[in-house]
């Protein structure tokens, strides 16, 4: 993986904190190593279904949240796109696709097993990863840029009380690799 990287985010890793939160700091980091790509319409799938999911939330904590993602990632929004590839066997995530594709991104990072039938599609310049696997190839290409943000992540979350440790938490959310790969980031720093 080489420096300046774009991914683009499928709702579902937007919609879970854990991931959104290790892509935008590794994105944030001085290495550049990512951009994190975007759509309105992305957020605004993840944030129906967090609303859907959590009608207890209050406006202003999902409000915060995406106002925060727009802010950080502002300047790699990806629009004026048109719906002109319809290979993916569902219609609905065509807009995904087509985003891409016109953004020009490395890597489409998504949770949706659909998207796997993608792989093999030789018109597409992109590849699309599962979250775990797109991370564990950032550590595999970048191991101190996650070293250092497993410790920023560390020192935040050792905070807040009753919170999981990070392994527990990238494993609940479906990266299990990624999780050791930060257990063991963790040991070699504070063991």
């Amino acid at each position: 993986m080489a420096p300046s990287n774009r991914i683009l985010l499928d709702a579902n890793v937007f919609y879970s904190r854990t991931l959104q939160d290790w892509f935008s700091m590794i994105s944030l980091h001085r290495s550049g190593l990512i951009t994190v790509m975007w759509t309105e319409d992305i957020l605004a799938e993840a944030r129906y279904h967090l609303r859907r999911d959590n009608p207890e939330v209050p406006d202003g904590a999902l409000t915060t949240r995406f106002d925060r993602i727009r802010t950080i990632h502002g300047g790699s929004r990806i629009d004026g796109f048109d719906i002109s590839h319809k290979g993916h066997p569902d219609r609905h995530d065509w807009h995904v696709v087509n985003a891409a594709i016109h953004g020009g991104v490395d890597y489409l990072v998504t949770d949706d097993a659909k998207f796997q039938s993608l792989i093999n599609d030789d018109d597409l310049t992109f590849e699309p990863h599962t979250p775990d696997s797109v991370l564990v190839l950032i550590d595999d290409s970048a191991p101190s840029v996650i070293r250092e943000v497993t410790i920023e992540q560390q020192e935040y979350w050792t905070r807040k009380p009753g919170c999981s440790s990070l392994p527990v938490a990238l494993r609940n959310a479906g990266s299990p690799q990624f999780a050791e790969r930060v257990r063991r980031h963790l040991q070699a720093v504070y063991c």
